[in-house]
Order: structure tokens, then C-alpha cells, then sequence
């Protein structure tokens, strides 16, 4: 299940196309990391988004065009429309595996 992309270890991995993620701390990152598993299968494109309530999302940060060179490489992002929300989720362009994914306040 989902908990293999944020058991703290790259060992695991995970094939999906939306996640959510824990939250943890203050509740308000500023940062997150994604982590490739193998880099063929390493997404290219994805949505960060926050909601209140689990049923209106809003988009916190967008990307396309990324790449991850290796495996097993843990890139950071920076969230371009910070806030406070209950939860989290990680919507892929398409299915992709990862290995991990963390929010950091």
C-alpha cells in the first residue's frame, strides 16, 4: 500500500498515479522531496495540492520536464504556494514509481 513511500527507506517502492501524504510538524511544508526508484520509471510531471477537508484540493505546486539521471535519487522542490492544510496529496502526469516521498516544514 502506500506506506512504502514514506517508510523512511528507498528500498521500497511504489507504482501509483495520486497519493496522499502524511503530515507532519507545524502542517505547513515548505519543501518536498521526491525519491526515484528505478529512473526509467521515474515520473516526469506532478501536482502537489493541499485541502482542508479531503474534498477541495488546491494546487500548491506544479511541475513538468523533470528527470531523475539515477536511481534511487532523492530530489527536493521547493512549494511555490505554501500553506497550512489537513492534507496532501501527489497527483503524477501518469502512472510512475517512486520510492519515496516526504513533506518537510
Amino acid at each position: 500500500g502506500e506506506g512504502a513511500l514514506s517508510d523512511n527507506t528507498s528500498a521500497t517502492d511504489e507504482t501509483f498515479t495520486s497519493v496522499d501524504l502524511p503530515v507532519s510538524g507545524s502542517g505547513k511544508p515548505v519543501q518536498y522531496t521526491l525519491t526515484s526508484a528505478d529512473h526509467t520509471t521515474a515520473p516526469s510531471g506532478w501536482t502537489l495540492q493541499g485541502s482542508a477537508d479531503g474534498t477541495t484540493w488546491r494546487t500548491l505546486d506544479h511541475r513538468s520536464g523533470e528527470t531523475f539521471p539515477w536511481d534511487r535519487q532523492t530530489r527536493a522542490f521547493t512549494i511555490a504556494a505554501p500553506g497550512s492544510y489537513a492534507k496532501y496529496r501527489l497527483v503524477l502526469g501518469g502512472s510512475a514509481t517512486l520510492a519515496e516521498v516526504e513533506l518537510l516544514g
